[in-house]
């Protein structure tokens, strides 16, 4: 997965929070020291609280997050409005 997001480059990534959360995040972790995430926005899809706690989803590097299941309008404007804003940065 790191190597696909090496090569391809993309500008959004929305990552489900049950692949990675049994580890403590370190795939999301070594994806931010691996690649230039510069202006990228990652955002966790998680289950319902109290599971993933939005404190340990930020210092994981999550930009954003949302609970499944979640409307896909509410995706739509965060992206909208986070490749809307001048540095391009949520935190």
């Amino acid at each position: 997965m790191r190597a696909l997001v090496h090569n391809w480059e993309p500008q959004a990534l929305l990552l489900d929070t049950t692949l990675d959360s049994e580890s403590g995040y370190v795939f999301l972790r070594n994806l931010r020291m691996d690649a230039d995430l510069t202006g990228k926005l990652l955002v966790a899809m998680s289950n319902v609280w109290p599971a993933d706690p939005v404190h340990s989803l930020k210092e994981a590097g999550f930009d954003a997050h949302f609970r499944r299941p979640c409307s896909t309008w509410r995706i739509v404007k965060l992206v909208e409005a986070f490749f809307s804003t001048p540095s391009s940065t949520m935190r």
